[in-house]
């Protein structure tokens, strides 16, 4: 094998005109090969990955046809490479078939800085698109308040329990939309909507997502008690119930449950009249 390998690479040489082959001999080859067996032949030198010795001979063309095979099976096979291809003395070195496939006529150096800058821009790139195809995150203000895996759970609860119930009262979003629009819409909502109410200006309990347990507030007899602790649990919302398009908004639960089937402008309205007429009770009862 040794032998075999020595007459092809020297061979191959010779027609490409390199001063190595032109001044040396198949022999001189065999010595290098070997000596550069001896010296590192273990392990691949640029991914210390162990080579497969035991794959020695066992490829064929014949039956070894196509680049799939090779990858899957023989990647690691023992292949002898030139250092430096374009050096004007012998000097050879033992890497995997896939590096030396990869080198491909280039220095060590040379290809040690390619794989460094392909590294580097796939690693920059990789974070880039998965930040684009990751559409569901942590909204930046919720950081330190509660865990992405616990707002992305509230996020799904959300959508889907709001899209079941707009879809069977009928609402024109909830019968021709999907859970996929009622989670995009929801989650782009909480990423605008920040740490205040919107009616009151009220700091929201965020830190109090997916801690409500309905069945066990019920079955404790405290249901008023337990549900006024939960005031400022952020809740959505639908801005305008009664639009054609999907509108939503978070509030506190509190908000959510007065305000009803009114909209934002129908609310504030009504609220102004409230406390309006309650100053004015109150002064006269001054």
């Amino acid at each position: 094998m040794l032998t075999e390998r020595a007459s092809t690479l020297y061979h191959r040489d010779m027609k490409r005109k390199r001063p190595y082959a032109l001044a040396g001999s198949s022999h001189e080859y065999r010595e290098k090969i070997y000596g550069a067996v001896v010296t590192n032949g273990k392990i691949d030198p640029f991914t210390s990955d162990n080579l497969r010795w035991d794959l020695i001979q066992t490829w064929d063309p014949k039956t070894n046809i196509g680049h799939n095979d090779y990858m899957k099976t023989f990647c690691l096979l023992p292949t002898v490479d030139h250092k430096d291809p374009y050096s004007k003395d012998i000097e050879f070195e033992i890497c995997s078939w896939l590096v030396n496939s990869c080198k491909n006529d280039q220095s060590p150096e040379e290809f040690g800085h390619m794989c460094a800058t392909i590294a580097n821009y796939h690693k920059n790139n990789e974070a880039i698109r998965l930040n684009v195809q990751k559409f569901y995150f942590l909204p930046a203000f919720l950081t330190g308040i509660c865990t992405e895996d616990v707002y992305l759970k509230w996020l799904d609860k959300r959508a889907e329990q709001l899209y079941v119930r707009d879809r069977d009262q009928g609402r024109p979003y909830g019968v021709t939309g999907s859970k996929t629009i009622y989670k995009k819409t929801i989650h782009a909502t909480a990423c605008a909507a920040g740490l205040y109410d919107p009616y009151t200006g009220q700091l929201m309990k965020w830190e109090l997502l997916g801690t409500w347990d309905t069945g066990a507030a019920k079955d404790s007899g405290e249901w008023i008690t337990k549900y006024k602790e939960y005031y400022l649990l952020p809740t959505v919302d639908h801005s305008d119930p009664y639009a054609n398009d999907l509108e939503l908004e978070i509030c506190s639960w509190r908000i959510n449950c007065c305000k009803g089937g009114l909209t934002p402008q129908e609310f504030v309205d009504v609220c102004n009249r409230v406390a309006l007429y309650q100053d004015d009770t109150f002064c006269r009862k001054m």
